[in-house]
């Protein structure tokens, strides 16, 4: 009896194929949690062999980078047109607003990202505390926005002060209404949009001089 030998898949199905392995994994860990779903679970739900996956992501691990890889890549994209948006007739202090509401408009997009990129950074960070800000697109961002904090300083719209440390109540605070409204507690805020904006325009308040 001849053996059929199965086709090589093309380069374009091999694409489509790892996409669709990080969309339905990415769904999966947001649902279940990252401890619950191994590979063979994942393969099963794809209705292919844990080999063929082990093929495309030697371990759970590179799974999980590939999908913290993408999700900062398209916040950068998101970042790069709210800065484009913002026009360059508004001074940094407004600039830091535009972005810090894109920011989370982001993130209440995209609820399943935002929890599995928790769970991600659960996972790596443990034994590198560091690694999250050695992220390319995520450093280039930071990189922008620390930019626009020292501008201010120097335009008089926030008081003088160590801008990474302004930078960083920033991130953190709007991050927290993310995390009320995604992540710990879905749906908690009625209006999830108003709350960034009034907490946005409060901490930039507070920082003036």
């Amino acid at each position: 009896m001849t053996k059929v030998q199965k086709r090589a898949r093309s380069p374009e199905e091999q694409a489509a194929l790892k996409r669709k392995i990080v969309e339905v994994a990415r769904q999966m860990f947001s649902e279940e949690g990252l401890a619950n779903v191994s590979m063979r679970k994942l393969a099963t739900r794809l209705g292919y062999s844990p080999g063929t996956l082990y093929l495309y992501f030697p371990s759970q691990t590179d799974l999980l980078n590939e999908i913290w890889h993408d999700d900062f890549v398209a916040l950068e994209q998101r970042f790069n047109q709210v800065v484009g948006d913002a026009g360059p007739d508004k001074s940094p202090s407004e600039c830091l607003a535009t972005i810090l509401r894109g920011y989370a408009h982001y993130w209440f997009e995209r609820p399943d990202h935002f929890r599995v990129m928790f769970m991600i950074k659960q996972a790596r960070m443990a034994d590198c505390p560091e690694c999250l800000t050695q992220i390319p697109p995520l450093m280039r961002i930071r990189e922008q926005m620390n930019r626009l904090v020292g501008q201010a300083m120097g335009n008089g719209e926030i008081r003088k002060d160590d801008p990474q440390l302004i930078l960083d109540s920033l991130l953190e605070s709007v991050q927290g209404v993310v995390i009320m409204n995604t992540g710990w507690a879905p749906g908690v805020l009625a209006c999830p949009k108003k709350t960034v904006d009034t907490v946005v325009e409060a901490l930039l308040k507070g920082l003036r001089p």
